[in-house]
């Protein structure tokens, strides 16, 4: 959603191959979860919310992030609501080790 200040690239994962996850074509030197995201998730919750407080329906907010699940988490919301659920998508890159995937969420 939002990119660095002095809007920098990542380098490129020289092991990186075609067949390989898109999303590891690049180190994330460079965090994509900068700090002005988490107002911009809460600010589009209360767009959600305000629909059910409005009668015309409920809506859920649901956000796709590649992030390890220790910051994924944050996007739940620390000081206000953020997403009603923020997409596990780094499942993607434990592809056949179901287990090590429970083992980041406990």
């Amino acid at each position: 959603m939002l990119k660095a200040v002095d809007f920098p690239n990542n380098p490129p994962n020289p092991a990186y191959q075609p067949e390989m996850a898109k999303c590891i074509a690049c180190f994330n030197s460079i965090r994509p979860d900068q700090p002005e995201v988490h107002r911009i998730a809460a600010e589009m919750r209360e767009i959600a919310d305000s629909y059910g407080a409005k009668g015309q329906g409920e809506r859920v907010l649901i956000g796709e992030i590649y992030l390890p699940v220790d910051r994924l988490m944050h996007y739940y919301g620390v000081e206000r609501p953020g997403v009603h659920l923020p997409s596990i998508s780094s499942s993607s890159t434990r592809r056949g080790r179901p287990h090590s995937l429970g083992t980041a969420i406990h």
